[in-house]
């Protein structure tokens, strides 16, 4: 090629491998985004039936201490029982309910101000706690008011447009504050002494902007709110459940022994504790006294521990 440099002639013959090189670069890319574009799905013809489904099991799950639905427990055998608020007066549906639902009604031995200060122990037989509004029960043996399974049911409620019963929910929770020292894990009085992951704070702003969507942009209820979130919020940053100086909080339950709702369902909680200390011979066993039927799992235990010590070393013998 007349006129050309060297050099000139091997750029020429690299450009088609440059070409070459960057078609296959494009359509690479091409391939990528053809697979991550989103592909949108066929409108799916069963949808109504289940927005029909979600939207009828609300009122199917939707429970009140004043409803004979609502009283019963799952989890336990014995008459229902509803505990009233130390120094609360009756309301009038309560006192229906009793009529037509044949429950007895009693009233908190003592005055709840705080998590932990409620000697559930003595609180017998165990029974439901009242609460003012409706709410929602996750179902089956769980036929009460749960904490942060709250929260979730509330983002489905208010998807559904149940703005009110919603609302009526999170204000079930400043009930259970301002009578039964926190957020319970549940409105049973066997859960007076634990609560659940604090998700109260994100109950309260869900309700309120959906409120705002509908035009109702409500202050007062915000700053009521706000009180409530705060005690909830106190209790976590501070002994026992703040975690050191971690500047975390943990999970806490002011109670003894095994969880009373396990007691039926989960019947064998003391042979799993057993098991526990045995694989774990570090760790120090609880003592109790030795009328206490825990004792006897202590001595189980022990006993578990001599024998698997014996088979590991026959000779120590």
């Amino acid at each position: 090629m007349q006129g050309w440099s060297n050099d000139d002639v091997r750029r020429m013959r690299a450009f088609p491998l440059r070409v070459s090189t960057l078609a296959c670069v494009v359509l690479s890319l091409s391939a990528v985004l053809g697979q991550t574009t989103p592909v949108r799905a066929a409108p799916d013809s069963h949808l109504p039936e289940i927005l029909a489904y979600i939207h009828n099991g609300w009122d199917s799950l939707t429970r009140s201490t004043s409803s004979c639905s609502g009283i019963s427990d799952p989890k336990l055998s014995g008459a229902p029982l509803l505990y009233l608020p130390a120094g609360f007066n009756e309301p009038i549906e309560v006192e229906k309910m009793q009529r037509e639902c044949g429950v007895k009604v009693a009233y908190l031995p003592q005055v709840i101000d705080k998590a932990g200060t409620a000697e559930s122990d003595l609180i017998d037989p165990p029974g439901l706690l009242y609460l003012q509004n409706k709410y929602v029960v996750p179902g089956g043996r769980f036929n009460e008011m749960y904490g942060w399974d709250s929260y979730f049911i509330i983002r489905g409620l208010l998807r559904d447009g149940r703005v009110e019963l919603a609302r009526g929910v999170v204000e079930n929770f400043f009930f259970e504050i301002e009578h039964y020292g926190a957020v319970l894990n549940a409105n049973r009085t066997y859960y007076l002494t634990r609560s659940q992951p604090p998700f109260l704070s994100s109950m309260v702003v869900a309700v309120h902007e959906a409120q705002k969507a509908k035009g109702q942009n409500d202050q007062a209820w915000l700053e009521k709110a706000y009180s409530y979130v705060k005690r909830d919020h106190d209790m976590w940053t501070r002994d026992p459940h703040l975690a050191g100086s971690t500047g975390l909080s943990r999970y806490y339950d002011f109670g003894d022994g095994p969880a009373m709702e396990a007691l039926q369902d989960e019947n064998d909680i003391y042979r799993q504790v057993a098991a526990y200390f045995v694989v774990h011979p570090a760790v120090k066993s609880p003592t109790f006294h030795p009328g206490d039927p825990r004792a006897r799992l202590i001595r189980c235990e022990s006993a578990a521990r001599e024998h698997r010590s014996h088979r590991a070393n026959p000779r120590a013998s």
